[in-house]
């Protein structure tokens, strides 16, 4: 291999690694910039459901007393969940979004109920 072709591969590789780079530091910004808004979201699904359950007391649990926690896993993509009570067995919601910078959209969800 020629040293010039040398030197333009090291530049791409280099320029390449750079865009890969940024891209993914943009990514894992926009999602910590929209967890509020997919907290949100969230929240508001679980208002619809209009939860009513109980924990192992026998205390009822209405969706206002359920926290919802979300968390950043990927460039772009967060997650919210939750866990709802039903005596000695619970179930588990999980909402998937992907977020890019003020836009956010739901793109999976997941329901395990625990025994």
């Amino acid at each position: 291999m020629p040293m010039k072709a040398k030197a333009r591969f090291k530049k791409y590789l280099v320029r390449g690694f750079a865009a890969a780079l940024v891209s993914v530091a943009a990514g894992y910004l926009s999602a910590w910039l929209s967890l509020s808004q997919c907290q949100t979201m969230t929240q508001q699904a679980l208002a619809k459901s209009n939860l009513k359950s109980y924990n192992f007391s026998g205390d009822i649990i209405t969706y206002k007393d359920v926290k919802v926690r979300s968390e950043v896993t990927f460039p772009f993509i967060v997650e919210s969940y939750y866990w709802a009570p039903l005596g000695m067995h619970a179930t588990y919601y999980e909402y998937k979004y992907f977020a890019f910078f003020g836009f956010v959209r739901q793109y999976g969800y997941i329901r395990y109920s625990i025994v």
